[in-house]
């Protein structure tokens, strides 16, 4: 799952992510979430150290005594896996791209490109993602496949995984559990549940109920119900 977070000077730009990125992830059925988009580089920065972001979108020349670069810099001082991409009209900084390993570096306004390069970098984490999900419940590790899961579930304070080979019950965050799986395949359908839509049997319009292969029944939130409701967003699913 991608999880962004943007750093940029300018507010119209700030709205303008704010409303393109999550139309970009709907329109390119990504697995995604925009964190933060701020023009303030110390709430950007405490948004990273939380470890709530992998993918960074950054101006360089920020009208603050500090740049883009530098925020880069202390990015990788401890988060060496996080993807920075550059997004700029100040073209001097493109070697010391280089140095921070930055992802991409595109010049604005080229919006066209920044699309193509989060469907390029979505994908590229899809390919590597792990056929399997480690579950701590109580002393014990269970290593289920994510082919075998059937859906999640928040009840109260525990999150329950049903798959295939039984139900698996954790304290693990249920938003935490489904990005660490990290498959497009397990899709929110309730604030409180998400499906796995390779299990999905039927789909119930009228009545908003999603009913898997094992005859389970999920309610489908009116928040989600617009990715199940078309013909077409169901194919894509």
């Amino acid at each position: 799952m991608l999880k962004l977070s943007v750093l940029d000077d300018d507010p119209q730009m700030i709205e303008q992510y704010e409303n393109i990125i999550p139309e970009w992830f709907k329109k390119n059925n990504l697995n995604g979430e925009l964190v933060i988009a701020t023009t303030s580089h110390t709430k950007f920065l405490e948004e990273i150290k939380s470890n709530t972001s992998n993918v960074c979108i950054i101006d360089i020349n920020l009208k603050d005594n500090v740049n883009g670069m530098y925020i880069a810099e202390q990015i990788r001082k401890s988060h060496s896996t996080i993807e920075i991409i550059f997004v700029t009209g100040c073209l001097d900084f493109i070697q010391r791209a280089f140095e921070v390993r930055a992802y991409q570096f595109i010049q604005k306004p080229d919006m066209k490109l920044l699309e193509e390069t989060i469907v390029k970098l979505a994908n590229e984490k899809e390919s590597l993602n792990q056929d399997h999900v480690e579950i701590k419940c109580n002393s014990e590790i269970y290593f289920i496949p994510i082919n075998d899961i059937n859906f999640i579930e928040r009840l109260k304070r525990r999150t329950i995984l049903h798959a295939r080979t039984g139900d698996f019950v954790t304290y693990e965050g249920l938003e935490d559990l489904a990005s660490r799986i990290g498959s497009k395949k397990i899709k929110r359908c309730h604030r409180s549940v998400f499906v796995n839509s390779d299990k999905i049997y039927c789909i119930d319009l009228k009545r908003k109920i999603i009913t898997l292969q094992d005859s389970t029944t999920c309610d489908i939130g009116p928040k989600f119900f617009s990715d199940f409701h078309s013909t077409e967003r169901i194919k894509s699913i």
